[in-house]
């Protein structure tokens, strides 16, 4: 600063590309650290993690509870001098109290990478201090998880693919190829066959049905005219006819099925047939005999009867 001729101060030009300088500087700071998701106005406690592997766990890394974010990875620490576990130092709310027995565990967050710690709160009334190194655990990324279902089933399923290349491989040998040459050239017989069919069925449908369906509606017609006709009394009275003749001709069977009577006797006793039959046989020997010896029934003479000796 100067004082001018009329007593007042000047900031001179340097001061004033000072102090802009500082401003552009500060304004990056916070604009990178807000960018990474740093809250520098927000003060925090710190703990550390042990991990044999820190795949995709970087700065600025989420620190989560329950999918809500709590914190952040501050920095990630490799001893070169003793290869060790990689120390990782995580930021979380000051206002954030870690009970014993939580363990922080390391988990992906999609199939395209990423980590993220999830804090697993334990129930105890004790607590952890600043400082104090976590329990951890690294989970199994969601490729991991797939190819772990997706393994096992591909392994069941070769002996089938196997199986299936050796009959394609089966289908595909020449002789094969000409029994499958055979079949398709009987199939197109049979789809030509069927389409023959088709075609006359189509005919059928467009000439011959109609009028088969209108002589049927015809004699469907007739008949109902012939139904109305009918007189019900004549058909119950015809019933009446003919019942009484059943019951006639029941009759009649009955009789001759019984042996009360002549024509019974003769249907039912074979003794009657017997008799019957053995004077039909006498009849016929006795009409056999007399053609044959006439003069023995029969004595005719034209001048006189002369005794035989």
């Amino acid at each position: 600063m100067s004082e001018n001729k009329q007593g007042k101060f000047t900031v001179s030009r340097e001061v004033k590309i000072g102090v802009t300088v500082i401003i552009a500087l500060a304004m990056l700071y916070f604009g990178i650290n807000y960018l990474k998701g740093i809250n520098i106005f927000t003060p925090t406690n710190y703990y550390f993690l042990q991990l044999e592997r820190v795949d995709e766990i970087v700065q600025t890394t989420h620190v989560m509870i329950n999918g809500y974010q709590v914190g952040q990875v501050d920095d990630v620490i490799y001893d070169y001098t003793n290869h060790g576990p990689i120390t990782v130092r995580i930021s979380v709310d000051k206002n954030l109290l870690i009970p014993q027995g939580t363990i922080a565990e390391a988990y992906s967050t999609g199939l395209m990478g990423g980590k993220a710690i999830q804090l697993n709160l334990g129930k105890s009334n004790e607590y952890y201090q600043r400082g104090d190194t976590l329990p951890c655990t690294i989970a199994g990324d969601m490729l991991t998880g797939i190819t772990d279902k997706l393994v096992p089933a591909i392994q069941d399923l070769m002996p089938k693919i196997d199986s299936l290349i050796v009959s394609v491989n089966g289908i595909v040998d020449p002789e094969n190829s000409r029994n499958i040459n055979k079949i398709l050239d009987n199939a197109q017989v049979i789809t030509a066959q069927l389409k023959q069919t088709s075609y006359e069925l189509n005919g059928f449908m467009k000439k011959d049905l109609p009028g088969l369906v209108s002589n049927i509606n015809g004699i469907a017609t007739k008949v109902d005219t012939i139904c109305a006709a009918i007189d019900p009394k004549k058909v119950n009275s015809l019933m009446s006819n003919i019942d009484a003749t059943l019951g006639n001709l029941k009759t009649t069977t009955d009789k001759f099925q019984s042996t009360d009577n002549t024509l019974g006797l003769l249907l039912n006793d074979k003794s009657v047939y017997n008799n019957v039959n053995n004077t039909i046989g006498s009849a016929n020997e006795l009409l056999i005999d007399i053609k044959t010896n006439p003069k023995r029934y029969i004595n005719v003479s034209v001048f006189g009867s002369k005794k035989d000796k």
